[in-house]
């Protein structure tokens, strides 16, 4: 699960859901789920199509976040 904004709408959904249209040679095109506006992938555009929803952080780091240690958000 890969969740994005749409940059046309704002709206949020999940990039590993939509239905690809179009193959191409620097990117794949498909219809978000949320406004149905034809998009492709290509995130180096001056205004891309979505971004990436980053996972909130957490607070700042203590001694009792131990378990944390090993979490990797990626």
């Amino acid at each position: 699960m890969k969740l994005v904004k749409c940059m046309h709408c704002y709206q949020v959904y999940d990039l590993g859901k939509v239905s690809v249209i179009g193959r191409y040679a620097d990117c794949a095109t498909f219809r978000t789920p949320c406004c149905g506006k034809l998009v492709d992938d290509r995130t180096w555009k001056s205004m891309p199509d979505f971004k990436v929803v980053e996972r909130p952080r957490r607070g700042p780091w203590t001694e009792d976040d131990s378990i944390y240690e090993e979490y990797d958000p990626d």
